[in-house]
């Protein structure tokens, strides 16, 4: 990350040959934006939808369920 415009969500999405979209709310910056990893033969990228909020950070796009959080916690 040393590189100048190098990101931690790129490697991220590179190792883990994930997609990652991103919601945001700050109209200075483009409502939308794909982390896309490096095309890997022989991977089909897992895709997320994540939220961004202006001193919140990310967020998740999908609503809060107290019962399937319950499940998930005590598996």
């Amino acid at each position: 990350m040393s590189t100048q415009h190098t990101w931690a969500e790129a490697l991220v999405a590179d190792a883990f040959h994930l997609t990652t979209n991103i919601v945001k709310c700050n109209q200075e910056f483009a409502p939308h934006a794909a982390i896309i990893p490096v095309s890997t033969p022989g991977h089909k990228p897992t895709v997320i939808n994540i939220g961004h909020m202006d001193e919140v950070h990310y967020v998740s796009t999908i609503p809060y369920n107290e019962e399937v959080v319950e499940i998930n916690v005590h598996r």
